[in-house]
């Protein structure tokens, strides 16, 4: 693939979420790995299984009446072991991969939070807060000084 895309110098929206998806599902398989070494009853989940996308590849859009009872059904199936799921990539209902486009991973955790009815999602993250908007667009962006669900 990336042989290809040298040999023809360019890339499609399609191609590149394709090549993108290629580290989360390596870093999260080896992530599973590691936990069953450590003795922790872990599964490796491709989000392409469970997350159903349009064809917009780089912000595709959630398709949310196949998702959730996918979700749902996997979960159910697989109860016993804790899932390491990939973020911010989907597949649309043809096997093609989608990203979710800004956000994706949080997007993830929060589309299975929804569809798992979970009481709780925590999001960890290394920023200093939630900005106004995406400040290497908006040079003005500033970060919101407090937040609720409210």
């Amino acid at each position: 693939l990336l042989k290809g895309i040298f040999l023809v110098r360019e890339a499609s929206p399609r191609t590149m979420d394709y090549v993108l998806s290629f580290g989360e599902r390596n870093a999260n398989f080896i992530i599973a790995e590691a936990m069953k070494e450590r003795g922790i009853d872990a599964a490796f989940l491709d989000a392409r299984k469970i997350i159903k996308t349009n064809k917009d590849f780089g912000a595709a859009k959630v398709n949310f009446k196949i998702t959730e009872p996918a979700i749902q059904k996997y979960y159910l199936e697989n109860n016993t072991q804790t899932q390491i799921v990939t973020g911010f990539i989907g597949s649309d209902t043809g096997g093609l991969t989608t990203t979710l486009g800004r956000g994706g991973s949080d997007y993830t955790a929060a589309i299975l939070a929804g569809a798992l009815h979970a009481d709780v999602l925590e999001i960890w993250t290394d920023v200093d807060g939630v900005l106004t908007c995406d400040p290497r667009k908006v040079k003005q962006a500033f970060t919101i000084p407090q937040l609720s669900y409210a």
